[in-house]
């Protein structure tokens, strides 16, 4: 699988939320590698995460921290089975998790796996139906697959969720216009 060429539209939000963390719910001095690999993450040093990554979960064993970071590691670069396989096994441990299921939906829908992105959307919503993210990646599958109207329809929600403040983000703003959801 390749890196499908994306446009600044395409890639993913960075799924923060207060109440699903992903770089946060562990105690940092207790898991000293597991943190230096996240602080080079969040440095852009994604090569260097991963190693470090990968010497976390050997210390530490599984983790859903070590995945999920590991996993937005490896789809920065381009490694999407890696990073697929990363979101797979956060949802082994944790088949509700939200980050996974949206990282991995992302992945799917880029790499035209429409059905497979679709499912992993439409869990997330019915785990959570109040995050505007997901709504706002079911939009991208639905445009990926030319369903313009349920595209709109998801901005449109996201939009009323509140997406653009809670990650201070104008890509749904600018999906609406691409699509001509205002008409």
């Amino acid at each position: 699988m390749t890196e499908p060429a994306k446009s600044d539209l395409d890639r993913n939000i960075e799924y923060i939320s207060t109440d699903t963390p992903i770089v946060g719910d562990f105690d940092r001095e207790k898991y000293p590698v597991l943190q230096n690999a996240i602080l080079l993450k969040l440095d852009g040093k994604y090569e260097e995460s991963i190693v470090e990554f990968d010497k976390a979960e050997f210390e530490y064993g599984e983790m859903l921290q070590i995945y999920l970071n590991r996993g937005v590691a490896f789809d920065q670069i381009g490694k999407l089975r890696k990073a697929e396989s990363d979101f797979t096994n956060c949802l082994k441990i944790d088949s509700t998790y939200i980050p996974a299921l949206l990282n991995r939906g992302l992945i799917y829908a880029h790499s035209n796996q429409i059905e497979r992105a679709l499912s992993d959307f439409d869990k997330a919503i019915k785990f959570k139906p109040t995050e505007p993210a997901s709504y706002l990646n079911r939009a991208v599958a639905y445009r990926e697959s030319n369903k313009l109207d349920l595209a709109c329809s998801d901005l449109k929600k996201a939009k009323s969720l509140g997406i653009s403040e809670k990650y201070i983000s104008n890509m749904t703003d600018k999906m609406i216009i691409e699509l001509n959801c205002d008409k």
